[in-house]
């Protein structure tokens, strides 16, 4: 979870030995990067495809993009890549003093130690801390997950390293040639007031009739494709952030209004009905000829059964038909996991 990247997660001391709760956040299961990629296995039923693309507010685009290339080792593209997930950032004035994304995003690298070495190069470059905390299960001088902090954006960055070989099964699921050490979002976690992530679950059912669990740590959208790729969209209540949308001028407010999410649907079917469901309920003015030349609707509430709005975040929901969508020529059984 979140909370634990605040506290005093260091080298040594209570870092000789993982307690159950560290246990379960070290995914892939402890040693996994040792042994050979496997597959996720099949697709749960009601997942949508893949998580497009997020948006979030960056005081320093610059320094987000050095500690994404130089740190993590992604791709230098004009628009930053975890993996398949577009990272799309939107500056903002005044101090960093807060966190742009209420939340984490939890990544795959392909090689964790070189990511450690690289994120403490820049941190003697910068002077101001970039790794939060390195656990450290057997040994000190090996790290099984890092806790970064983006100084671009006070973001918390949760990495680990990826099963061996998952990252080449994924670059030829994916049609790529990189050898980007960056390889995927597993996980975006999202905080939201006390009460939303019930009523946010249950809008995803509704619209979008997808898969959505419940777990100790809040609700999950489930994404997947074949055996290769697998995302989720955590959403969990916190109270830290019941009052962020009481001043309608606060910081708070201006940051949460550049934040976006895109999601592809597993199918062309599905992108119509969840299209008619949304245009019925008045959240989508476009007509239908236009959603389907585009590939894409947009929306910006997120409202319950009577229609009241209880969350205001942008959505793009894409067909799997889009240009851009990079899983190309998978015929629905595969996606479905069949």
């Amino acid at each position: 979870g979140f909370k634990w990247c605040h506290r005093a997660w260091k080298l040594g001391g209570g870092m000789g030995a993982c307690n159950e709760g560290m246990r379960k956040l070290l995914m892939p299961a402890e040693g996994s990067c040792t042994r050979d990629w496997e597959g996720f296995g099949d697709v749960e039923e009601g997942s949508l495809l893949m998580i497009s693309h997020l948006g979030m507010a960056a005081f320093s685009i610059e320094a987000t993009r050095e500690l994404f290339l130089k740190g993590l080792g992604a791709a230098d593209r004009d628009l930053l890549e975890i993996g398949s997930t577009q990272l799309r950032l939107e500056k903002v004035a005044g101090e960093a003093d807060t966190s742009t994304w209420p939340g984490q995003m939890y990544i795959w690298v392909e090689n964790l130690q070189s990511t450690w070495q690289n994120c403490r190069t820049l941190e003697t470059s910068w002077g101001s801390e970039v790794v939060e905390s390195a656990v450290c299960c057997h040994d000190e001088r090996a790290a099984d997950a890092l806790v970064l902090r983006d100084p671009g954006t006070i973001n918390a960055l949760v990495v680990n390293q990826a099963p061996k070989g998952y990252a080449d099964a994924l670059r030829k699921a994916l049609g790529k040639s990189d050898k980007s050490n960056l390889v995927c979002l597993m996980d975006l976690l999202f905080l939201v007031p006390k009460g939303v992530s019930a009523q946010l679950g249950s809008f995803y059912q509704r619209f979008l009739s997808a898969c959505v669990t419940k777990s100790n740590d809040g609700y999950r959208l489930h994404f997947g494709a074949g055996d290769f790729l697998r995302q989720t969209f955590t959403f969990r209540d916190d109270e830290s952030q019941d009052d962020a949308w009481k001043d309608s001028y606060s910081h708070e407010v201006h940051l949460a209004l550049s934040r976006s999410v895109c999601f592809y649907v597993d199918s062309e079917a599905k992108f119509r009905i969840a299209f008619s469901k949304f245009s019925k309920a008045g959240l989508v003015a476009a007509d239908w000829k236009a959603v389907e030349s585009a590939g894409e609707f947009s929306f910006d509430k997120c409202v319950d059964a009577n229609g009241s709005t209880f969350l205001e975040l942008r959505h793009v929901i894409r067909s799997p038909k889009h240009p851009e969508c990079p899983i190309k020529s998978q015929p629905d059984s595969t996606l479905m996991g069949a």
